[in-house]
């Protein structure tokens, strides 16, 4: 059974994760990020933590994304989703 609480998270992974992870792939960029994503995912929680005290003022400046990356890393499932969707878009690019 899906919440909606679950069914948000994975929205924003799939809508941060998505375009994001596509622009990556077609730079060759992904294997890179996925080493920073890795190496960072001990400060993961922190850094979604701190997005998510800067999410009211970012958004009065208009960056709405922020809410939604604070969403995926403070939450495992969604950041495994973004590391799916990196993954997935660097091995659907042509060699």
């Amino acid at each position: 059974m899906t919440t909606t609480r679950d069914a948000s998270h994975t929205e924003s992974a799939a809508g941060v994760g998505g375009g994001w992870a596509d622009w990556l792939a077609r730079r060759r960029l992904a294997l890179p990020a996925l080493l920073f994503l890795d190496a960072h995912a001990p400060l993961r929680f922190v850094a979604g933590q701190t997005l998510v005290v800067a999410a009211p003022v970012a958004g009065l400046l208009g960056l709405d994304a922020v809410q939604k990356w604070a969403d995926v890393l403070s939450d495992d499932q969604s950041f495994a989703d973004l590391r799916r969707a990196v993954t997935a878009a660097d091995q659907q690019q042509p060699s």
